[in-house]
């Protein structure tokens, strides 16, 4: 019986962790969030680590409105689309991606609304892991902003 407990407590703490393929109950708009929030992680899961490359970056922008604002108290304040574009390319290219793996996030939730997405993610870093909080703010099948809450 205590194995039986021991099992059943991994394979709950595990689905907690699990990423979540979709969720039920949500409305269409909901499930069409949650897969636009999805697009963007998998885009900076590739351009900021060690799988970036100038085509990743591209990639991952296109999936920003021109008017795309990064919002990140902890770094600074707001940062336009532009700005964060240049400091990406030019991270890329000092090579400060290269040990970044791309599992170092683990996606714990998604949470889709109207037009936005809360996302909970686990940070593991020699450190240890760290709970991150982001918001993810949509106008129409682009992100128009990501405000960072850690």
């Amino acid at each position: 019986m205590r194995y039986f407990l021991l099992l059943l407590t991994l394979l709950v703490s595990q689905a907690t962790y699990a990423e979540p393929a979709g969720q039920p109950g949500l409305s269409p708009q909901q499930q069409h969030i949650l897969k636009l929030t999805q697009d963007v992680l998998n885009a900076q899961r590739t351009a900021y680590s060690n799988l970036s490359s100038l085509a990743a970056i591209d990639a991952l922008f296109a999936l920003y409105t021109d008017d795309y604002i990064y919002q990140h108290e902890g770094y600074g304040g707001i940062y336009s689309r532009q700005t964060l574009y240049n400091n990406s390319v030019s991270f890329f290219k000092q090579g400060r991606y290269q040990d970044d793996e791309p599992d170092s996030y683990r996606l714990i939730h998604i949470i889709p609304g109207k037009q936005a997405a809360a996302v909970q993610r686990a940070y593991h870093s020699d450190s240890g892991t760290e709970l991150r909080l982001t918001l993810f703010a949509f106008k129409g099948d682009k992100v128009s902003r990501i405000v960072e809450y850690w």
